[in-house]
């Protein structure tokens, strides 16, 4: 690549051990088989979470 990303989001379902290892390797953060909707309502839920207490 010629811009070397900070990250890759590989989305649910989608996994390639050996390619999120290269990656790594070269120093990028790498998310495989996870669904960004889904983070995301965890996220809010944990939030609202937080701020009821």
């Amino acid at each position: 690549l010629a811009a070397k990303p900070k990250s890759v989001w590989l989305q649910q379902g989608i996994r390639d051990d050996a390619f999120a290892r290269a990656l790594a390797d070269a120093g990028i953060t790498v998310v495989q088989d996870r669904c960004l909707l889904v983070e995301l309502k965890v996220r809010e839920a944990l939030a609202r979470r937080r701020n009821q207490t």
